[in-house]
């Protein structure tokens, strides 16, 4: 899947399918390498996105308080 920027539930919906993917035992190896490191690029998206939220939401209650 091209790296175009998904959204957060978009990226793990498709680490969904990559695991799903990988874990079938007919899957070849340059496919699973393939996957993996497709996995690897989304989880580190889905991780700075949640960083992101993370630094929106504590200003925002800094805000209320």
């Amino acid at each position: 899947m091209p790296q175009e920027k998904l959204t957060f539930q978009q990226s793990l919906d498709r680490l969904e399918q990559i695991v799903a993917q990988l874990s079938s035992p007919q899957i070849e190896l340059e496919k699973a390498m393939e996957l993996f490191k497709e996995g690897l690029a989304l989880s580190k998206s889905c991780q700075s996105q949640l960083e992101s939220f993370e630094t929106q939401m504590n200003a925002l209650i800094e805000e209320e308080v």
